[in-house]
């Protein structure tokens, strides 16, 4: 039997990071907006002889690992371990979110693969579930919601927000090479830690909610980008380029490399992005703003 899901991507309109635990983990405060494109396609296949035994992992994109370090199989696995069912499932995934692209796509991934199992095995109570996904990754709840987001903690403590929200015109370029999210927390300024600006964030969350794109796209903010651009200085450009273009504001977002932009509506961030194409043939761009709330 073949169930089949879809995983989406998210960008942080805003991503502050407030402190560090002593176990390592940086605290944040973020505003997660989900999108539909680009989005990933699960297929899990459960029930089936010909999965004899183990979980199996099978993605044509080869920066995706296949074996236990894959986020999929260390949900499957987790599912398994709570519910005490055999692990006897194949996993297969149609990649479109860049990988290691500071969009959440294996944290999306996985939290498809947790609903798929509970969907199909009905084991866990949704407290219980939700432990399990936040156990394999800090972004994964969110995942399992993808409704437009405030963000604290070490990204677990989520406030979503209700009521349906504008569509927010949003350009994407990914220039084709992964940042690592541990590199990215370590090698930020450590000055840059601390109280956000709450002010400035609550400003941003009332544009989103009002539609003022114009106000929204000057509010953006991102502790992460300075470290990631100094080292990747095509992240910048990228920026400046989504501007000269028209786009009203642009940043980076969480740990990079994707550079995003908001437009003022869907018919020039689409002129945006044609002229981004024409400009970095050799890059990924998208037009998103379906934020699924």
């Amino acid at each position: 039997m073949k169930i089949r899901s879809i995983a989406y991507s998210k960008i942080n309109l805003f991503l502050k990071v407030t402190g560090k635990r002593p176990d390592g983990y940086h605290e944040i405060l973020s505003f997660f907006l989900p999108l539909t494109s680009p989005a990933d396609n699960i297929v899990l296949t459960v029930d089936d002889l010909t999965v004899l035994f183990g979980i199996e992992i099978i993605c044509r994109d080869k920066k995706v690992p296949t074996d236990e370090t894959n986020i999929c199989h260390k949900a499957a696995v987790r599912y398994a371990a709570m519910t005490g069912l055999p692990a006897k499932w194949r996993i297969e995934i149609d990649k479109k979110i860049p990988v290691a692209a500071g969009m959440g796509g294996g944290s999306s991934d996985a939290a498809a693969v947790l609903q798929m199992l509970q969907k199909h095995y009905k084991q866990l109570p949704l407290p219980v579930l939700t432990r399990a996904a936040l156990h394999v990754g800090a972004d994964v709840p969110f995942f399992m919601e993808s409704r437009p987001a405030i963000a604290s903690g070490i990204g677990e403590r989520l406030e979503f927000l209700t009521g349906v929200l504008p569509e927010i015109p949003v350009v994407l370029v990914n220039p084709g090479f992964p940042v690592s999210a541990q590199w990215a927390y370590d090698n930020m300024d450590p000055a840059l830690t601390g109280p956000a600006d709450k002010d400035r964030f609550n400003a941003l969350t009332s544009a989103v909610r009002a539609g003022n794109f114009k106000t929204c796209a000057g509010l953006l903010h991102n502790d992460l980008a300075p470290a990631v651009i100094r080292k990747f200085p095509i992240l910048q450009i990228l920026k400046d380029r989504l501007l000269t273009h028209g786009a009203l504001g642009a940043e980076m977002t969480g740990s990079g490399p994707t550079v995003f932009a908001i437009c003022s509506d869907f018919t020039y961030a689409e002129k945006v992005a044609a002229a981004m194409r024409q400009e970095f043939p050799e890059m990924d761009v998208f037009v998103s703003g379906k934020n699924l709330s």
